[in-house]
């Protein structure tokens, strides 16, 4: 949701720092619980809090932190290992042995990789301490995208065999004057990317041409990420998601299974089909799934699709670890020289987890009226409370700074704010607050918001707008682009 806008006042000041919401500090108090609920206390004890916030980073960003823990038992404590939850992290003891009243660092390092907006990273320690369960730790913080789209993606969609098709997406970046495209990596041999073409008004752009070989790809579903190296600091590498599903003469019903939620411990099945378009004997030979543990069963098709050109594939997913899967089938068709891609994914939820449903009745049925499922819009229309009032004779332009002011209600959703500066109304325009500017209204009340630029220069006009970042990580325009000019040297 976009907040409401209420006014974007042109005030100019002398001011030299940049205006922003002090983040609040963590509770410095030592963390006694170091188990679950029901397991055994172990004897460390935290001296700084297991849970840490990490400042704002953009993706391919590594972020780190050190715990500190204190041995309050009454021996001897080993660390046997430490456990990253997450791809690429670690988590490093030093000392690994720690005597009774002794004090151990826990330092863990996690790469933030692809994530978008809030994320959170888990750690564990095991140690020898008989029947007790693992020390946790977790790193919590925000992920930003240096790009926009924070997301770009090139598809396909279902292309035939035999074909070459060639899509187009834009890429920019407002971290950098104009965004240049120095190198593309992890582009698989049947795709042909060019990134020489410019986009934007003012070319500050790039227009991504990628060509799909369907001779060359894999039958199926094929999703992927290539990488842009680019000429943006504080995010070298922009990913590009690439997805496509090429078909031949067998088909599934459905490209992607999706077994919704699935308790831990509990057993979720699926199913699909796989047809034959010239009527040939579809006969599956194997079937490999090396991302998820699965268990399939072919059996002939029922209805009017029964016959030889038709199989049903039925799926069976016991569920492990909690959290979202996704994983490949590789379905081997007698005569076809490679298998054929499939999709199935889910997510497993703990067995107290409680899901709700809701029933929406017929009007005819209801004593009251459904509910409305109707989106949100993308802009709120702008509240009915008076804007801050502008001074009648407003102060003299400032020769060091520029200082900006809003007000906005209607925050919930919102992270936060950045400021855009350029030299022309149409841009190019560049990311002037280092950091995000954190949104701090949650309950409707109207929040005042000030940022001040001193990285201006005497007797020139500047012009600004502002885009709001949603938790996701996803930036949308909140201001029209407004002037300000700059006085003379004094």
């Amino acid at each position: 949701m976009i907040p409401s806008i209420l006014v974007l006042l042109p005030v100019l000041a002398l001011a030299a720092g940049q205006g922003a919401v002090p983040a609040v500090p963590e509770d410095p108090r030592p963390e006694k619980r170091t188990g679950a609920r029901g397991e055994v206390p172990g004897a460390l004890v935290f001296e700084t809090p297991p849970q840490a916030t990490f400042e704002d980073v953009h993706q391919g960003a590594v972020v780190e932190r050190r715990f500190m823990l204190r041995n309050d038992g009454p021996a001897t404590v080993r660390i046997e290992r430490g456990i990253a939850l997450h791809a690429q992290g670690t988590v490093e003891a030093d000392p690994t042995t720690v005597p009774r009243g002794g004090r151990v660092e826990v330092r863990v390092r996690q790469p933030v990789g692809d994530r978008l907006g809030r994320a959170a990273f888990r750690f564990a320690l095991v140690t020898d301490e008989p029947g007790v369960a693992r020390y946790r730790l977790g790193l919590t913080g925000f992920v930003e995208s240096a790009y926009d789209p924070e997301a770009p993606a090139l598809d396909w969609g279902a292309t035939e065999r035999g074909t070459t098709r060639a899509v187009e997406a834009e890429v920019f970046s407002r971290e950098v004057e104009a965004l240049r495209v120095l190198d593309v990596a992890d582009v698989p041999p049947f795709l042909r990317v060019d990134a020489s073409a410019r986009a934007g008004l003012n070319g500050e752009g790039v227009r991504l041409q990628a060509t799909l070989d369907t001779r060359q790809a894999p039958l199926g579903v094929t999703h992927g990420v290539l990488r842009l190296r680019t000429n943006v600091p504080g995010q070298p590498e922009c990913p590009v998601s690439y997805s496509f599903n090429v078909r031949g003469d067998v088909v599934p019903s459905r490209d992607a299974l999706n077994l919704g939620l699935v308790r831990e411990g509990e057993e979720a099945t699926g199913e699909l089909t796989l047809t034959s378009r010239s009527g040939r004997a579809v006969d599956i030979t194997a079937i490999e799934s090396p991302d998820v543990p699965v268990a399939t069963e072919v059996v002939p098709c029922a209805g009017d699709a029964a016959g030889p050109a038709c199989r049903a594939l039925r799926i069976k997913y016991k569920s492990a670890g909690r959290g979202p899967f996704t994983g490949r089938l590789m379905v081997r068709v007698a005569g076809l020289e490679e298998p054929l891609r499939l999709l199935v994914s889910g997510v497993v939820i703990s067995p107290q987890t409680r899901v709700k449903e809701i029933d929406l009745a017929h009007q005819d049925d209801a004593d009251e009226a459904p509910m409305s499922m109707a989106p949100a819009p993308t802009e709120t229309p702008a509240p009915s409370v008076p804007a801050a009032p502008v001074a009648a004779s407003p102060p003299a332009p400032s020769p060091t700074s520029v200082t900006l002011q809003w007000k906005a209600r209607n925050e919930s959703g919102i992270y936060g704010y950045l400021v855009y500066r350029g030299d022309r109304p149409s841009g190019p325009f560049v990311r002037v607050n280092t950091r995000i500017i954190p949104a701090v209204g949650r309950t409707g009340e109207v929040e005042s918001y000030a940022f001040v630029d001193d990285g201006v220069q005497p007797e020139r006009t500047y012009y600004y707008y502002l885009d709001a970042v949603d938790t996701a990580g996803l930036k949308k325009r909140f201001t029209e682009v407004k002037a300000r000019q700059v006085g003379p040297p004094r």
